[in-house]
């Protein structure tokens, strides 16, 4: 065989190599789409428009998946490790910290903000596209929470549907549309599960001057960064009976306390836990079913996690027991702090006198709220929930040695506290009736 012949063959063979890599590579990459899921209800365009708004039935035939699994969410049959029922029939604590507060402000109003708060945009809340009073179309409502809430109804592209999570990025100079496809799997639940508040003529739009929902998030997400804003309006939620201490109740920060967490600094969002993929034939879709990822981990904490399930859990409840700890010291010194308060000032404490003290009662209480007042707080940063309850106990323990350094002047030795270990006793010492019926969304 001449050497041009052997260079010939050589070429064929290099050629032909080339080709059988190709094709394989062609095979693999279909496979691996029509086997591993990589296509998705989601990739098709939709012929749904902005009108759709919250009516989630109209998504079902486009949507199927996504669909059925949201539907799922009326399945609550999870119970999470620290779940209560009478939840002031285990802390009566709470009948004393929360004293005489108006969850419905139309009821018992304790601040003449909440008075003035008798309307509010419910689609704000509830994605209901409806402005007025709840209690005027509750019946009426179509959903909750609407998938136009989370997504462009045209392109199924995440968005955040909240006009108060748009404000508060712009206020801090930050163009919502510029979040990364991680952040937003973040950002659409944190439109929700997050610290918020009314206020009065701050829609430069609304000429009615009615209640405009505003997130306090002009600087980090943290529980001081949110105290130094209400700090700065003068803002309260409802006077303390007992101790006259203006207080700020938390809603639910639980975007906020989740960014302080381990998960928040590995870029793990929201739904990467809560929604994780799920395969279905040759289909893999966003699990719309949205509950504890301890519920399933091997779906959740086993993609990252190589410790068993029984050793995570383990883990996580060592993290619980550790903050409700430090939360149940903190509820008791504060609620004593609130009663010795009141007994000063019943014998004569000034207000100037009682200015430092109840500086410190609105700090102790914003923390043990903050820390608290979210479902999986502990679970999503345990740190940051004991830094806030620990400083909580803290401000509570400095407001009770000034209580007693006055009491002391006004020539008492001993201040007595009432019996508030049951609800019982711990309404009758409040002097209030016994509550009406209220959701607390209270789990760490």
């Amino acid at each position: 065989m001449s050497q041009l012949q052997k260079k010939w063959n050589a070429w064929l063979l290099f050629v032909g190599v080339l080709i059988i890599i190709f094709v394989i590579v062609i095979l693999v990459i279909t496979l691996v789409k029509n086997n591993d899921g990589d296509s998705s209800d989601l990739d098709q365009q939709s012929d749904l428009s902005e009108s759709a708004n919250a009516q989630n039935d109209i998504f079902r035939t486009s949507y199927p998946h996504e669909f059925e699994s949201w539907s799922m969410n009326e399945e609550t049959s999870f119970v999470p490790m620290h779940r209560v029922e009478g939840l002031l029939d285990e802390r009566p604590q709470l009948v004393v910290l929360w004293a005489q507060y108006a969850f419905d402000s139309r009821q018992n109003s304790l601040n003449k903000k909440a008075e003035d708060e008798e309307d509010v945009d419910i689609d704000n809340i509830h994605g209901a596209s409806y402005n007025g009073e709840l209690s005027e179309v509750g019946t009426e409502i179509v959903s909750a929470i609407g998938c136009a809430d989370c997504h462009e109804p045209e392109t199924m592209k995440l968005r955040a549907a909240q006009p108060a999570l748009r404000e508060a990025w712009q206020r801090k100079g930050k163009d919502l549309s510029t979040a990364s496809q991680q952040e937003m799997r973040s950002l659409v639940c944190g439109q929700c599960h997050t610290e918020y508040y009314f206020s009065i003529g701050e829609d430069p739009e609304n000429s009615e001057n009615e209640s405009y929902l505003l997130f306090p998030q002009e600087n980090e997400l943290t529980c001081e960064a949110a105290e130094a804003y209400y700090d700065s309006i003068g803002y309260y939620d409802f006077i303390h009976p007992l101790s006259q201490t203006p207080i700020i109740r938390a809603q639910h920060p639980g975007f906020e306390i989740a960014s302080q967490g381990i998960h928040a600094r590995r870029d793990v969002a929201c739904a990467d836990c809560h929604m994780p993929k799920v395969k279905s034939g040759n289909t893999t879709y966003t699990d719309h079913h949205i509950i504890s990822p301890l519920a399933d981990m091997n779906r959740t904490c086993k993609n990252c996690h190589d410790e068993a399930p029984e050793v995570l859990i383990a883990d996580v409840k060592a993290n619980q027991e550790k903050c409700l700890e430090v939360r149940n010291r903190a509820e008791q010194e504060l609620a004593k702090a609130h009663f010795e308060a009141k007994f000063i000032i019943d014998n004569g404490a000034s207000s100037e006198q009682m200015k430092p003290i109840q500086d410190l009662l609105r700090r102790s209480q914003w923390r043990w709220d903050y820390a608290t007042a979210s479902q999986g707080a502990t679970f999503h940063a345990p740190q940051e929930v004991t830094r806030l309850l620990t400083h909580s106990l803290d401000y509570a323990q400095q407001a009770r040695l000034k209580i007693a350094v006055i009491a002391a002047r006004q020539g008492f030795s001993n201040i007595p506290v009432p019996d508030f270990s049951t609800k019982e006793k711990a309404l009758q010492a409040v002097g209030i009736e016994e509550p009406k019926p209220m959701k607390i969304n209270q789990e760490s």
